[in-house]
Parts: C-alpha cells; structure tokens; sequence
C-alpha cells in the first residue's frame, strides 16, 4: 500500500461577522460554496498528495454540505472542527482570528494532528482557495524543515499566509500563541502579514526555516479582500509568471 500523503489543514470562517474590517467577501453563502468547491478539489487529490484533511471553522457554522461532500470519499481521512472563536473586535484583524483558530485545532485531542509525529509537515492552506499546484510544491519541498514559507523583501517584508507548512514541533514553538502579535489594530501602520515576517525571522537562527518557496503557489478561487477572481485578470497572471520565473534565475530576489 502506498503512503499516505502529507496532512492539509484547510482554515474557514463561514460567517463572518458584518463588519469584518479588510473583507469584501461576506456572504456565507458564497464562502459556504468556495469552501465546498475547495475542499472537493482537496479530496479528488490522490492519497498519495494529500493523505489527511483537517477542516477547522471558527464561527460555529453548520458543516453538514462539507460531512455530505466528505462522506463521498470514504477512503479519505478528515477532520471537521466547527467552534465559536469570533467574540473579539474586527478591529483586531483577520490573522488575530486565524493565529487563534489555528492554537484551537492544534490543541484539538484525539484527532489527526494531535497523532501526527512532531516533525512531520502539516500544510495549512486558507479554505476557501485551491492550490492547484500543491502536488508540485510538496515535491519541491525542502526534505526536512522546521517551517517551510515564503517570505519578500521587496517592496516591503511581507509573509504569504495564504498557504505555509510547518510542524507540530515548530509550531509549539514558533506559532502558538502569537495572535496578539498580529493585532493589526495596535499597528496601524503595518499588516498582519508584515507583523508575522518579523516574528518568524527572530527564529531563523534557532529553528529549520525555510524562507522561500522553491514553487511559485498557484492559487484559485476568490480573494476574500477584493472579492475577485485570482485565476483571472492580467496583472494577477502577469505577476505569478514573472515570480515564478524569478524563483528559478534570481532565487535571492524575494519579490
């Protein structure tokens, strides 16, 4: 029997609340059909890309549509979380609530990633978008890492964390805990993305981190902060062919 792939822990927040700050797309319904579409993409993978699924939402929505699209593959192995984790402002920024939604599943007993190994990677992918790349960017990972991200310098320190992969080891020590860190209200000058960079750079001389993707992502579905397509659109499509051109001729470029 082939191995099992690597573990995808797919983060949601079906409804969220009307005045989410840097969210266009708040329609549950709409969310509730992107994460559908995601999710199906995640389960027709092979097992041997994508072995375990972690589905985890944080404003305690009904999940029976996902279970019902899960229960059509009953090989696959998946987890579904649904809790009540929005009772802070909006104020404080999307990432507060995602950091705080992720320390919920890891602390999650019993489940798939309280048995996983320490240092095995666990890939956490924003929900709603689809990765379709992501069998090639879990073969062109780094055969042993701590966290495996991607970071720019250029034009400002930015993380992407759309998509990231990291372990149970290096998130203890990296990433629990850290949503007060990213309070974009207490920064009004700097986005969660930038916060986070800075945070996990103190760790580049302590821990395995791998700070660049050697895959440029591929990304599909709708932006939550535009509520556009990301397949779609010139600009979009330019700026991914000349990052994953980039990546190949001038690796040391982090645009």
């Amino acid at each position: 029997m082939a191995a099992l792939g690597k573990t995808l822990l797919l983060t949601a927040t079906i409804s969220p609340p009307a005045n989410a700050v840097k969210l266009a797309r708040t329609d549950p319904r709409a969310r509730l059909r992107d994460y559908l579409q995601a999710l199906e993409f995640y389960l027709a993978l092979p097992e041997q890309v994508v072995g375990r699924i972690v589905f985890v939402e944080n404003s305690a929505s009904d999940l029976s549509d996902l279970r019902q699209l899960a229960a059509r593959f009953p090989n696959r192995e998946i987890d579904f979380i649904s809790f009540s984790g929005l009772d802070y402002s909006p104020k404080f920024g999307r990432a507060y609530g995602e950091s705080r939604l992720l320390d919920y599943a890891m602390a999650q007993a019993g489940g798939i990633l309280s048995r996983l190994p320490p240092h095995e990677p666990i890939w956490k992918v924003t929900g709603r978008l689809r990765l379709t790349n992501i069998g090639q960017m879990m073969r062109g990972a780094p055969p042993i890492y701590d966290m495996y991200c991607d970071m720019r310098n250029r034009p400002a320190h930015w993380m992407e964390m759309r998509v990231y992969a990291f372990t149970r080891h290096a998130y203890r020590h990296i990433l629990m805990g850290i949503a007060e860190r990213l309070r974009e209200d207490l920064h009004n000058t700097l986005a969660a993305e930038t916060l986070i960079y800075d945070h996990i750079m103190e760790y580049a001389d302590k821990m395995r981190i791998v700070p660049r993707f050697r895959t440029q992502p591929i990304i599909a579905g709708i932006s939550g902060f535009a509520n556009h397509d990301y397949s779609h659109g010139l600009a979009n499509n330019l700026k991914t062919a000349t990052r994953m051109v980039l990546r190949k001729v001038a690796p040391r470029l982090w645009v």
